[in-house]
């Protein structure tokens, strides 16, 4: 995700130096997301407890923000012509219902843990 890092610098220094895991834990994530999209209630368990998670990676709010923006990013490089404003739409709408659940889970666990 060199894009967020381009974007906000200071996202590099939650990460790993090599990035190969991280990547692959993205993909599945995203490939979980696009799966369950029929069936989302389905999904929100993993998908809270990767946000729960995130927060021992010292993971903010706003950083959600900065990596879907590098994410519509991505995909619209990387789709080329197949990238519409349909297909904008649904990924914005997937990874805006994906950060919000993460987010409150991520805040109802430090809430728990005060």
């Amino acid at each position: 995700m060199a894009t967020s890092f381009e974007m906000a610098p200071a996202l590099r220094a939650i990460f790993p130096q090599d990035m190969t895991q991280q990547k692959k834990k993205l993909m599945a994530m995203l490939g979980t997301a696009v799966n369950g999209l029929n069936n989302l209630e389905a999904i929100i368990p993993a998908v809270q407890a990767s946000g729960v998670r995130h927060v021992d990676y010292k993971v903010t709010p706003s950083m959600y923000d900065t990596v879907g923006a590098a994410l519509l990013k991505t995909l619209e490089q990387g789709l080329g012509n197949a990238w519409n404003d349909e297909v904008k739409e649904a990924w914005t709408v997937t990874y805006t219902i994906l950060a919000k659940v993460m987010t409150d889970a991520a805040a109802e666990h430090i809430k728990n843990t005060q």
